[in-house]
């Protein structure tokens, strides 16, 4: 037992007897998570207060006798949320505008009746069958999760509705509280709901893939030649260092980014012997993705590709072995990660500007690409900034990989 703890306790000591690789190895990743979720918490409440303060519009199609008064009624009486606003003449848009805003996610829900709904329903028996009762549709975007909650007040408002009815006009002949049927349905069809459920997921999983595997090949690329010894041999090579640094960031980027596409083809073909992936998409189905959309797609890969890369070499830079540089870079991974999240949930409140954020903005760009919102100035402002952001880090792995007491400091 005495000789096995102390093998532990030489390990131990590589972290526990410096002060950086411990801040780093153990107290880094716990505040580096601290301080992004609750970052990203305080402005995603921020946003779900501001959406729950905008009015939403409720268009009604043919409202039957008494809806109306029973409506007001329960919108005085506090019964529905205040920030409600029915709409049953007049309406701003035509039906077919009104469902192309709600893909848009505009704050609108539409509640449809059926055609002369309130004779269909006075004439059901107890022995009408349930597929001839008449239907209410409460129709709306179930992928904007500010409206769920609204969407499913109402649906529980047309039962109070449903038994008003009854008690105070159908009860006295007999009628059951089975005169009609009501239900939520979602304005989406079925391609449009697996784009963007791809659009939230997708993101986050390219972004664990490429970093994961771009973290076991960089931070090997520098700090394994320093522990190996062979980054001296190396150096006195008759080559730059800028293109000792260039020709290591090309071929992490490069590994990288077949890494990535590995695991993409992987993920798709799983789905061909499937059917459905983990998601609940079918992928074999046509979802209207062209040559053009998957050029993009790689371009951003290649981008997301070349950003790690670069960031995990500046770990392997400054670490003294893989370990370290490992070390170094797992909180870069965290945030990554956390940035790849809040991209499928939020803009952080940045509206444009969230394209200029580095790491953030191609996570964007990518769920845009995958749910058909692509513009040409979010892939300039996106591409330009990435470009940029890539630049200066180069800078200063350079500046880094030009230093003696980085590259060589044993302390």
């Amino acid at each position: 037992m005495k000789k096995m703890w102390a093998i532990a306790k030489k390990d131990l000591d590589k972290v526990f007897k410096f002060p950086g690789t411990l801040f780093t190895t153990v107290l880094l990743p716990g505040l580096i998570f601290f301080l992004v979720y609750t970052s990203i918490s305080v402005i995603i409440n921020r946003q779900i207060d501001k959406e729950q303060e905008k009015e939403k519009i409720v268009y009604v199609y043919e409202a039957p006798t008494g809806f109306i008064e029973f409506q007001t009624y329960a919108s005085q009486n506090k019964l529905l949320d205040s920030s409600l606003t029915f709409v049953y003449s007049d309406y701003e848009y035509t039906r077919t505008e009104l469902e192309a805003k709600m893909k848009d996610d505009e704050h609108y829900i539409i509640i449809v009746f059926d055609e002369d709904f309130y004779n269909k329903a006075v004439a059901v028996t107890n022995e009408t069958p349930a597929e001839d009762l008449p239907n209410v549709k409460i129709l709306y975007n179930d992928q904007n999760e500010f409206l769920g909650p609204t969407a499913q007040a109402l649906y529980y408002f047309m039962a109070a509705y449903k038994n008003f009815v009854v008690n105070q006009e159908l009860s006295s002949v007999g009628k059951t509280t089975e005169i009609f049927t009501y239900k939520m349905e979602s304005i989406l069809d079925e391609v449009t709901q697996n784009t963007m459920i791809l659009a939230m997921m997708l993101p986050m999983m390219l972004m664990i893939i490429i970093f994961s595997g771009t973290l076991g090949i960089g931070v090997d690329a520098i700090a394994g030649e320093k522990e190996r010894g062979t980054l001296a041999s190396l150096l006195m090579m008759p080559v730059r260092r800028e293109q000792i640094i260039i020709g290591k960031m090309l071929s992490t980027s490069i590994l990288s980014l077949l890494v990535a596409a590995s695991s993409f083809i992987g993920m798709l073909s799983s789905t061909l012997v499937g059917g459905e992936n983990m998601f609940g998409i079918d992928l074999t189905a046509e979802l209207g993705y062209g040559f053009g959309d998957y050029m993009m797609l790689l371009l951003i890969l290649i981008v997301i590709a070349f950003t790690v890369s670069i960031l995990v070499l500046i770990c392997s830079t400054l670490g003294k072995n893989p370990q370290q540089a490992a070390s170094y870079a797992m909180p870069l991974y965290i945030v990554c990660i956390m940035l790849g999240i809040a991209a499928s949930s939020t803009d952080l409140g940045l509206g444009f500007g969230k394209y200029f954020v580095p790491i953030f903005n191609l996570n964007v760009l990518l769920s845009d690409l995958i749910s058909f919102k692509l513009t040409v100035g979010n892939v300039l402002a996106t591409v330009g900034s990435s470009i940029a952001f890539i630049g200066v880090i180069v800078m200063l792995l350079v500046r880094a990989f030009r230093s003696e007491r980085i590259l060589f400091d044993k302390q």
